[in-house]
């Protein structure tokens, strides 16, 4: 906003300070407008650079992969694996050793279906993936 210069009143204007008040009032209005804009655009920055750390993946995920290896190592000791359905798997990591308890539904040998816990014990290196234990119960 361009300074209007100081208010000199006019011949026969008897409120000079009423326009003075009012331009003091839109100069302060225009201040404040401006540093509101300046606090939103910094709360933005934030907000968006918080947003985008949420959404980065980690580079070095290998959970689906250890899952799938206990999950392998299960099936071989079941009756029928072709019929295994997994749930409630929980896996920990304690780099390099692994664990994964979960259930696994599959037949027996009658054709019914069975509910089992398993358990395995794995230890990664590197790309390499070696189950050390598979409990099934």
């Amino acid at each position: 906003m361009t300074d209007v210069g100081p208010i000199v009143p006019e011949p026969g204007d008897a409120m000079p300070s009423i326009r003075a008040a009012a331009l003091r009032h839109a100069k302060q209005r225009a201040r404040t407008g401006l540093y509101n804009l300046i606090v939103l655009a910094v709360m933005l920055a934030l907000c968006w650079g918080c947003w985008s750390k949420t959404k980065s993946k980690p580079v070095d995920d290998h959970s689906k992969t250890v899952v799938s290896a206990c999950e392998e190592a299960v099936k071989a000791q079941l009756k029928a694996p072709s019929t295994a359905v997994f749930s409630d798997e929980r896996y920990t990591d304690n780099a390099p050793d692994w664990g994964i308890t979960g259930t696994v539904d599959a037949e027996d040998s009658s054709g019914a279906m069975i509910r089992h816990q398993f358990g395995c014990d794995l230890i990664r290196s590197g790309n390499n993936i070696e189950v050390t234990d598979v409990a099934i119960r």
